[in-house]
């Protein structure tokens, strides 16, 4: 039995990062229920805190006495990317103040893998394997049976509101992988940090302030460390070894696996579309993860991703079950 070589192992390994940040961000779900008083100004703000603190965290455990001449490294190509994110944060608040959850979350997760192939295909010359078009279709069709008659209900700001989110979190997608031979991690940080002077500025002129119970900030810390953070290091770590058009599909399984967590936090028992339309969802990723690994994978080493992953999943499972005891008004 032949080996795989070091750059497919580095493929596969990539494709495992990327799935995980999709199980770490669906723990967003129940995290975010249990906010009380907070605004969206408000929560943003905390959570772009947290992203700021897990990441330079993380960065500093990895790198250490390198950390300056890593972010030097990133340079220009990691604050793009960080603007991008920073405008996906804010343009998803609207979103969801505005328009529908339905369609916030339609035509951002359903039109972002398209828009990423085509931007990976026209500025990176990465054209999209038949796998990945045919589980980009398959992804669209179940997010819109999940979703279902909601879709059509919704405000025209909020839906370009969408529509803007999902174009920059494409961009962010193409950003990061032009840069995959060297460490992309900081544009997170710098995302955190862009979105986090927009909502602080949102909130005061709001007049909201940033005064929150010690509850909500404990709330919107853990969201914006574990459900944002981890799971953005890992999908930009994992942009390394896959190609772009890829990373968006396979980071669906946030969407399939936030209605079971909610299911077993709150008892919220899912409807049969989100159950059809979850199944649909898990073989557009299933489809795609288990797709050939001849797409040109990056030459390069394996990261300390994995051990980042698993950590974040453990503690985003302990958050679930602090979801479900608050619920169960067991403190």
């Amino acid at each position: 039995m032949n080996p795989l070589l070091p750059e497919h192992r580095n493929y596969r390994y990539g494709r495992l990062l990327v799935l995980l940040s999709g199980v770490v961000m669906s723990v967003g779900s129940p995290i975010i229920r249990l906010l009380e008083d907070a605004t969206a100004w408000q929560f943003l703000a905390l959570r772009s805190l947290a992203i700021c603190f897990i990441v330079s965290l993380m960065l500093l455990a990895v790198h250490r006495h390198r950390l300056l001449s890593v972010m030097r490294r990133a340079g220009i190509r990691s604050l793009v990317a960080g603007a991008f994110l920073a405008v996906t944060f804010t343009c998803i608040v609207f979103a969801l103040l505005n328009t529908t959850i339905a369609n916030a979350l339609f035509l951002l997760l359903g039109t972002s893998p398209f828009l990423t192939a085509i931007g990976a295909w026209l500025y990176l010359g990465e054209k999209p394997s038949g796998v990945t078009l045919w589980a980009i279709a398959a992804a669209l069709i179940g997010i819109f049976i999940m979703l279902g008659e909601g879709v059509l209900e919704g405000d025209l700001f909020g839906d370009l509101s969408a529509v803007g989110a999902a174009v920059a979190f494409a961009g962010y997608s193409v950003v990061i992988r032009s840069g995959r031979d060297s460490e992309m991690v900081p544009a997170v940080l710098w995302g955190g940090v862009f979105s986090g002077l927009v909502a602080v500025c949102a909130a005061t002129l709001a007049g909201d302030g940033l005064t929150m119970s010690m509850w909500d900030t404990g709330v919107s810390f853990a969201y914006g460390a574990v459900g944002i953070g981890g799971g953005l290091v890992l999908y930009t770590l994992g942009s390394k070894f896959v190609p772009a058009a890829e990373l968006n599909v396979l980071s669906l399984g946030e969407m399939v696996l936030a209605p079971l967590w909610v299911w077993l936090a709150f008892n919220e028992i899912p409807t049969g579309p989100t159950l059809a339309g979850g199944g649909v969802l898990l073989g557009a990723v299933l489809l795609q993860a288990g797709g050939g690994t001849s797409g040109q994978p990056a030459k390069i080493h394996a990261d300390q991703g994995l051990w980042f992953g698993i950590s974040t999943v453990l503690l985003g499972s302990m958050l679930i079950l602090l979801a479900a005891a608050r619920w169960l008004q067991f403190f």
